[in-house]
Parts: C-alpha cells; sequence; structure tokens
C-alpha cells in the first residue's frame, strides 16, 4: 500500500486484523517489529514461539507483551502521524538494526 496517499483515508487495523495470520510476514509489521523490539526478540524469540505454539497472538503477547491488535494500533498511529512515512524508510531503519546486530568476521 502507498503510505503517502492513502496514510489518512485508509483502516490500517484492519486490514491488519484481516490478514493476522500472515503478518510475520508482512514487510511493514516485520520491519516494525525490528525497529522498535530489535532482531533477536523478533526474527528469533517470535518465531520460535510461534512454533512451538502454532499461536499467532499468543506468540506475540508473549514476545512482546502486547496483544497483536495494540502493535497493529500503534502502527497505524505512526502511519497517520507521519513518523512512518513509507515502507521504504521503515525498511531502511530496519536495515540499520540489522547491521548494527549482525556483525560478520
Amino acid at each position: 500500500h502507498d503510505l503517502e496517499n492513502r496514510a489518512e483515508d485508509f483502516d490500517w487495523v484492519a486490514h491488519f486484523k484481516q490478514g493476522e495470520a500472515e503478518n510475520a510476514y508482512r514487510p511493514i509489521v516485520f520491519a516494525r517489529l525490528v525497529v522498535k523490539y530489535g532482531l533477536n526478540k523478533t526474527f528469533v524469540e517470535l518465531y520460535r514461539r510461534i512454533a512451538s505454539h502454532a499461536d499467532w497472538p499468543l506468540a506475540m503477547q508473549q514476545t512482546f507483551g502486547r496483544h497483536p491488535h495494540q502493535i497493529y494500533e500503534e502502527i497505524a498511529y505512526e502511519i497517520r502521524t507521519g513518523k512512518i512515512k513509507s515502507i521504504k524508510d521503515l525498511i531502511s531503519s530496519m536495515h540499520l538494526v540489522l547491521q548494527r546486530n549482525l556483525v560478520i568476521r
């Protein structure tokens, strides 16, 4: 989705709720989780819990201490207020986190 043109009038929370099972793989959700919570918590802890519980909402709750819908509300708020300007910018921020956390020797 085009964040710049649809940020104000698009219902992001409903959009995230609609595809909830796939949200761990949606670039905007995954990137925001990495930027906010870090690589280890998002990539290792969350996916380990998803694999062990096979329950996406429970895994989110246990990993981040928040229900997925609360996280969707936060992301939607950041889109509406312009903190998240584009998926490209968010992905760039995620790459910075990855570079800080992944040291290739």
